[in-house]
């Protein structure tokens, strides 16, 4: 039964691959520190807003995820819940977590879960640290695809949703196909069914800075109008700056594709992206770097954007952005 949780702890806190060292590590914390817990059909492990003091895996049953703002979601057997709470500065949970049916979790306190990240290496906390973010923007994606009034529209191959340089008048949500999203003709991200884009043009100067188009035989997507959009976000904070992080991550990308002159790097053409962002040579991204990046491309980007664009992309909080950062992020992301 231990080593059956061993792998789904393994698979579900990371997608690096498997080695000794992470065996290691986690026969280590089970055997020391992991606790087995029984929770009964309706018993909450914690409400949104409580101060985390540990992280569970979900070894058998299912769990409700909500959030105030209208989140929500369910998971079951090899799910992680309550990492964000050790992982943020604020310690804060941002979600509440209810059980469906009983539940067999696995729990691991603050004390020692922070204890064997830190010696457990890099590629672990900064696989740990980019969950709780996709999970964030998962959020907030959720919460835009089940507001009213959005507009049915269907696309054929070829057929362009806005092209660049003209005036910003919704954002978009996939329903079917692959959206391709264009830097001067050259993809810098494709869309699969409940992303959404035409975010960044509503977020600051709304003028669409790339183009859009359909790249399957048929594409289905809703439209959302500003107007709709915006009483959205001013009602919640919180959304809000999520957009905004999710936003400044996607014209990185697009500023990336601009300066190459090629569409963004699969996951083998990294280290070389990475190393024409690099400037000096010396392996890590700097404020100054980023800022020449961004400053050639989109100028409409206050100092304050860029700030907060280094916070998201900077995992550990060294002040820098290293390789294994920029992979933690974009490589698991085309």
């Amino acid at each position: 039964m231990m080593l059956v949780i061993l792998g789904q702890v393994i698979q579900t806190l990371t997608t690096i691959p498997l080695n000794l060292s992470l065996y290691q590590f986690f026969s280590n914390l089970l055997g020391e520190n992991m606790r087995s817990k029984f929770f009964p059909k309706n018993h909450v492990l914690y409400h949104e807003g409580d101060i985390g003091s540990s992280m569970f895996f979900i070894n058998s049953g299912k769990v409700e995820v909500t959030t105030k703002d209208g989140f929500r979601a369910e998971l079951g057997q090899g799910d992680s819940v309550g990492e964000g709470g050790l992982l943020n500065p604020d310690k804060k949970r941002s979600a509440t977590i209810r059980c469906l049916t009983p539940v067999h979790a696995i729990e691991i306190g603050r004390e020692y879960f922070s204890k064997y990240l830190g010696s457990s290496g890099s590629a672990l906390a900064l696989g740990l640290k980019e969950k709780v973010n996709t999970r964030k923007f998962g959020r907030a994606e959720f919460i835009l695809r089940q507001q009213q009034n959005l507009k049915d529209v269907i696309l054929k191959r070829g057929e362009y949703i806005f092209k660049e340089g003209e005036a910003a008048d919704g954002l978009y949500i996939v329903e079917d196909g692959i959206i391709a999203v264009q830097a001067q003709g050259r993809t810098a991200y494709s869309l699969k069914p409940g992303d959404m884009f035409g975010l960044q043009s509503l977020m600051f100067d709304k003028i669409r800075r790339g183009s859009a188009l359909c790249a399957n035989d048929e594409c289905q997507i809703k439209k959302m109008e500003t107007s709709d959009f915006e009483a959205l976000i001013q009602s919640s904070p919180q959304l809000k700056d999520s957009i905004r992080e999710l936003c400044l991550r996607r014209e990185f990308r697009r500023a990336v594709v601009l300066k190459r002159k090629k569409s963004f790097p699969q996951a083998s053409e990294l280290r070389e992206a990475f190393n024409e962002i690099d400037l000096d040579g010396n392996g890590e991204l700097d404020v100054n770097e980023i800022r020449s990046l961004l400053m050639s491309s989109a100028r409409f980007l206050s100092e304050e954007n860029i700030q907060q664009l280094i916070q998201s992309l900077d995992l550990d909080a060294s002040g820098n952005i290293s390789f294994d950062e920029f992979v933690s992020i974009f490589g698991r992301v085309q």
